[in-house]
């Protein structure tokens, strides 16, 4: 265990034994998106259940639960750290003291202007978001447009921080930072830090999202005649380009539809040297979470150059694609079409409603070549600097019934 468990009277889960496997006598309560997350943090003996055998996937988290979950998710031991008496309603004696001091120590969290933690509050989701950024450092951040996440709003990057991480579950236009963090929610988002070695510290580079972010003005090749004091839009625009091409109306797609096509994906290499396109990773989404889930989706890729890949859509609504390796010829374009189609064999929620496929990121390299003009002959592989427009990610939008 990662802490120490107190008394059934505590707001914790209770700790079952682990020496056989164990279904919750509330099983049917878990929803499907969130089954897997649970087992694993059940497996991992970060939350274990009540005394009951039940897990109360509905049960809001409070604060001092929030702190102790993250603590065990981190694997960091609380049990000989020195109670501090930062906090007038944390007494020394209480079974929250040592996690709450051990988070002080960390640098999560910090009091009200009355020196009160206020451990049995209920934690939102954007407190919790807030939380997952310190505890975890994250850095990278991706606006997904949430209506309800203003960008100068005090929990914004927090909230970007988990979008860039895939750490929201099906995102939608409200991220609902006011709603209390559920169990089932807690559940799947530290599920989802387990599954990626960049956060839990195993490794420096997780999958495709983990990649260092650059500027094109950071990484663009400069010229022999480039002047720092001129810069300008000249250099920018030297990008492998990515947008998208869609209809002007949206779709129409059943849960027994084979293959439609959402649009396609427009590449424009503007560089002076060959490009080749390693990885892409797109985004399905839908308006609300009661439509999808998007997991039951498979998305496929087809190219002029007879690229052709299909794949899964993540419970994230992730549609990562690596090892592409599709070239892009100086000044030359490709298109790419993307159709998706339901797993019809599966069980979907009861709400129709508008769902798209959006850009994302994207990975290539440039491929030199030796100019007439100079003895210089690039060799190998550099970073291309690749570039979206916010106003031509989306594709085709459409409506799905599960009907």
């Amino acid at each position: 265990m990662k802490g120490k468990i107190f008394s059934i009277i505590t707001l914790l889960c209770i700790s079952i034994p682990t020496t056989f496997a164990f279904e919750f006598e509330d099983k049917d309560d878990i929803p499907q998106w969130a089954q897997h997350a649970v087992e694993h943090v059940r497996d991992e003996n970060i939350m274990k259940g009540f005394g009951d055998r039940t897990f109360r996937p509905k049960k809001a988290l409070n604060r001092a639960e929030a702190v102790t979950l993250l603590l065990r998710a981190k694997n960091l031991e609380y049990d000989e750290i020195p109670v501090q008496d930062a906090f007038v309603d944390v007494p020394k004696d209480a079974w929250f003291a040592k996690p709450i001091s051990k988070a002080i120590e960390q640098g999560w969290i910090e009091g009200f202007s009355d020196e009160t933690f206020r451990p049995g509050q209920l934690v939102n989701k954007a407190e919790f978001a807030t939380l997952i950024k310190r505890a975890y450092s994250l850095e990278r951040e991706e606006n997904p447009g949430f209506l309800d996440v203003p960008s100068k709003v005090w929990f914004a990057k927090p909230v970007f921080s988990l979008a860039a991480n895939d750490l929201i579950r099906n995102l939608s236009r409200n991220f609902f930072p006011s709603e209390a963090m559920t169990r089932d929610e807690t559940a799947w988002i530290i599920s989802e830090i387990l599954r990626k070695p960049r956060l839990t510290g195993t490794s420096k580079i997780n999958e495709f999202e983990g990649r260092n972010q650059r500027s094109s003005r950071e990484i663009a090749i400069k010229p022999k005649n480039f002047n720092p004091n001129k810069q300008g839009y000249d250099i920018e625009r030297k990008v492998l380009l990515f947008t998208s091409v869609r209809e002007d109306q949206s779709l129409s797609i059943t849960r027994t539809d084979d293959w439609t096509n959402v649009g396609k994906i427009r590449i424009q290499n503007k560089l002076e040297d060959k490009a080749q396109i390693h990885a892409i990773d797109l985004k399905l989404r839908f308006e609300n979470t009661s439509i999808g889930p998007v997991s039951n989706f498979i998305v496929r890729l087809k190219g002029n150059q007879g690229f052709l890949h299909e794949i899964p859509v993540t419970t994230t609504g992730s549609i990562f694609l690596s090892g592409i390796d599709v070239t892009v010829e100086p000044q030359g374009e490709i298109f790419w079409d993307v159709d998706l189609k339901p797993i019809s064999e599966q069980i979907f929620f009861g709400d129709s409603g508008e769902g798209s496929v959006s850009l994302f990121q994207a990975n290539a390299s440039m491929v030199g070549s030796a100019k007439a003009n100079t003895e210089r002959v690039y060799s190998g592989f550099r970073i291309a600097p690749v570039s979206f427009e916010d106003g031509l990610r989306k594709l085709t939008p459409f409506i799905f019934s599960p009907q």
